[in-house]
């Protein structure tokens, strides 16, 4: 047993001291980066399965809802020229469609429980937002400036026209 306890306390037992501790914090190196990895992996996956097509989805929506105000305002400003209102109600309805379509593909996709919770105080409204985009629109396409003044005052938007 002397012999083997001189052994490490020698030259040998340094120099092998000296090839494990790198193998060892190699090792704990290594699993700590494997773990960092898989929680980078983990968040990618939950960007590209939950985050990214929720944001596709909702610039969708603020692009028809945009599409939407721009056809009311700008009919609201031709009120004397028919063909051209017409032409800027189509253009709104188009854009109320679309928002529609929009929501349809928003509602079943996976979100994060933030905007879930968000979306859940917002989701009961939309039926009421709808139904003023629709008046504001029949209100405008009557032609009669009183009822355009009327669509003004509807604006869900809160001052947009």
């Amino acid at each position: 047993m002397t012999f083997l306890s001189s052994w490490f306390r020698g030259i040998k037992g340094r120099l092998l001291i000296a090839a494990i501790l790198p193998l060892i914090g190699f090792t704990v190196l290594g699993s700590l980066s494997i773990n960092g990895l898989s929680k980078v992996v983990n968040l990618l996956h939950l960007a590209n399965s939950q985050v990214i097509p929720t944001f596709e989805i909702v610039g969708e929506m603020r692009q028809a809802r945009n599409k939407y105000f721009y056809g009311v305002w700008a009919a609201i400003n031709h009120p004397d020229e028919p063909e051209k209102m017409n032409s800027y109600l189509k253009t709104a309805e188009d854009g109320m469609k679309e928002l529609r379509d929009a929501q349809l593909i928003y509602d079943p996709i996976p979100r994060t429980p933030d905007e879930d919770k968000v979306y859940q105080e917002v989701r009961p409204h939309f039926a009421q937002y709808y139904k003023l985009m629709e008046d504001t629109i029949t209100l405008i396409r009557s032609g009669d400036t009183h009822k355009i003044k009327q669509a003004e005052e509807l604006d869900p938007a809160g001052g947009l026209y």
